[in-house]
């Protein structure tokens, strides 16, 4: 009997520990998909075209890039971040648009990407890190 209460409480501490080196694992993961956010979002931010208009106009350039942000899409098992902005042409620049849009003007814009290419330029820094922690892990 002895012996099966042993075996029992071994297998409960050893179930006990990965559940802890699981979860300081996800936490590790989440904190460096963070900073890889954080690097596309400053990427992003100089990328981004920022409109002139003319002194006296009352506009002024630049709501695309000051609406860039972070959010946290996932968590625990699963964590994931968006880079991007809610302002309702941030698409058209990134993608370019050619046609009549719902107020009927009519546009010929080019895209002036500046989320992918950021996101491009650290996709491997980000894939790196998490696998690193992964490794580290096991």
């Amino acid at each position: 009997m002895k012996i099966k209460t042993d075996l029992a409480e071994q297998g409960r501490r050893l179930a006990e520990e990965f559940a802890a080196e699981s979860i300081r694992i996800e936490s590790k993961v989440e904190a460096e998909l963070y900073k890889g956010a954080q690097k596309v979002h400053a990427r992003a931010v100089q990328l981004v075209p920022v409109g002139e208009y003319p002194a006296g106009s009352g506009k002024s350039g630049g709501q695309l890039k000051n609406s860039l942000a972070i959010r946290q899409t996932g968590w625990g098992s699963n964590p994931s971040f968006e880079v991007g902005s809610k302002v309702p042409y941030a698409m058209r620049i990134e993608y370019g648009f050619r046609g009549t849009d719902s107020l009927g003007r009519t546009y010929n814009q080019a895209p002036q990407p500046y989320l992918n290419p950021a996101l491009n330029q650290y996709r491997g820094f980000i894939y790196n890190q998490v696998l690193n922690v992964i490794k580290l892990g096991l």
